[in-house]
């Protein structure tokens, strides 16, 4: 590196830190940080089921993107979707069939609309799991 660069660079850092910068969690986009039935699961019971989907930050409500990852691989979804009262953690009502791949995406490249109070997107986050026979 020229000492041209590493001087800005290090001026660059520095005046990061003084102002502030350094505290990263008011530009990082939302992330999903815990689903009840985890991506890659085998032999869900198949019936009724609440999915939880966590987020790392209060989410919007009423402003969500639930997308197929192939043709009807989306389970049947009973009533809407219910954000808890720190609108940090998703409710969906599910009703699994037997038998069954489902995979889904929270938000895709084309389809964002879970996104935090300030309006940032989540990052997409692919859900898929299996049901016994």
């Amino acid at each position: 590196m020229t000492d041209s660069l590493q001087a800005g660079l290090d001026s660059y850092v520095s005046d990061w830190i003084v102002r502030g910068d350094n505290d990263l969690s008011n530009r990082l986009p939302p992330v999903v940080t815990a689903v009840s039935i985890p991506t890659g699961t085998r032999n869900v019971p198949p019936g009724p089921c609440e999915l939880r989907i966590t987020f790392s930050e209060p989410m919007a409500d009423q402003s969500w993107s639930v997308i197929e990852y192939g043709r009807d691989s989306i389970p049947k979804i009973d009533g809407l979707p219910q954000l808890s009262a720190e609108d940090t953690e998703l409710s969906l009502s599910l009703v699994l069939e037997p038998g069954r791949i489902y995979a889904f995406w929270l938000n895709n490249n084309a389809h964002f609309n879970f996104k935090d109070r300030s309006g940032t997107p989540l990052v997409p986050y692919l859900v898929g799991f299996h049901t016994a026979p």
